[in-house]
């Protein structure tokens, strides 16, 4: 990715302050500057290290003392190093003698505030730098993953490499965790209430095929002939593009950038699809299961619990998500 795609995430507890460093900062090189507010707790922050957007992250030292909070910039450091270890870290303060040897392994460097003005190119190249590394990490890590996928999918995995894929797994989930923590309870309840919504639907579709079977002339629509689904809208927006069936997460690695995701449902293992997908659609799930979630907040169109998406949609079928309407339609079907 481009680093003009990147983002610098700027903790700041002044929205004037943050400003004016954005200022200094995107004057001197070609580098972008996101004000994040200070939040009531550290685990608040987990989202910063998830989003594929953050290139690297600027704190205030001091976000207790004017904040508000009962922490520092640097336990904020800390927290998103055990999420992200290759996310670049930087500390902004006017004391930088004082905890330069409090600063342990979570920061990159720290930030003399005093010296922002004249120093901006210097601090601009540096974090440059940086996020170029952290960028060809990630890129690193994901295609180890897909390489094991790969050997795991044609049974030549050994048991140091399964044991790696686990670890590469867990490293890759890792950010999204803290959010997922109250996301599962919510999944436990709404696969709960998926079950006897999807009860009470087969008893009625048992209903309508006695009703059809009863009737002078039996009617029988099959998958193919199935233009137009229903669902939850579960995340605004309407695209149209391919889709891609998904029955096993193992299929991840076949998804394309830009494609549109048909699966079953969804769960945290499935976390790193959706920086690449263009909408989302599954058979089961509401607005509060975790496709719904994670589409709000990467800003993706979604329709949950249609039922029958991945029995009706078919790989390279062109469809248009409607996640206002909660309406799926298949525009084209591949081949035609």
């Amino acid at each position: 990715m481009d680093m003009t795609d990147k983002v610098v995430k700027l903790i700041e507890d002044s929205h004037e302050d943050a400003d004016l460093y954005k200022q200094l900062l995107e004057a001197a090189g070609r580098i972008k500057i996101e004000y994040v507010p200070a939040r009531p707790g550290v685990d608040d922050y987990a989202d910063l290290a998830a989003d594929p957007e953050t290139g690297a992250v600027m704190i205030d030292e001091r976000l207790g003392e004017f904040a508000g909070v009962d922490y520092t910039g640097l336990q904020v450091a800390d927290f998103l190093r055990t999420l992200r270890p290759e996310l670049p870290i930087y500390i902004l303060t006017n004391y930088a003698n004082e905890i330069a040897d409090d600063q342990g392994q979570s920061v990159e460097f720290i930030i003399d505030k005093k010296t922002v003005r004249k120093a901006a190119k210097v601090y601009v190249a540096r974090i440059l730098r940086a996020m170029q590394q952290y960028e060809a990490a990630l890129m690193k890590q994901q295609r180890r993953l897909k390489e094991l996928i790969d050997r795991k999918l044609a049974g030549e995995l050994s048991e140091e490499e399964e044991t790696e894929l686990r670890q590469l797994r867990a490293a890759i989930e890792r950010p999204f965790a803290p959010g997922e923590i109250e996301h599962e309870r919510r999944w436990d309840e709404e696969l709960r209430q998926q079950k006897e919504l999807l009860e009470q639907l087969e008893q009625i579709a048992r209903g309508i095929q006695r009703d059809i079977t009863n009737s002078e002339e039996e009617v029988v629509v099959k998958p193919e002939e199935v233009t137009e689904l229903k669902g939850f809208a579960s995340s605004a927006g309407v695209v149209v593009g391919k889709a891609r069936v998904l029955k096993l997460l193992e299929e991840i690695v076949t998804l394309e950038p830009g494609e549109i995701m048909v699966v079953g449902n969804t769960n945290p293992a499935w976390a790193p699809v959706f920086s690449k997908i263009k909408a989302a659609v599954t058979d089961i799930g509401g607005i509060t299961s975790h496709a719904a979630i994670v589409c709000r907040e990467y800003g993706l169109p979604a329709v949950t619990g249609t039922g029958m998406a991945t029995s009706v949609i078919k790989t390279g079928d062109i469809v248009k998500v409607d996640g206002d309407g909660g309406v799926v339609t298949i525009v084209k079907r591949a081949g035609s």
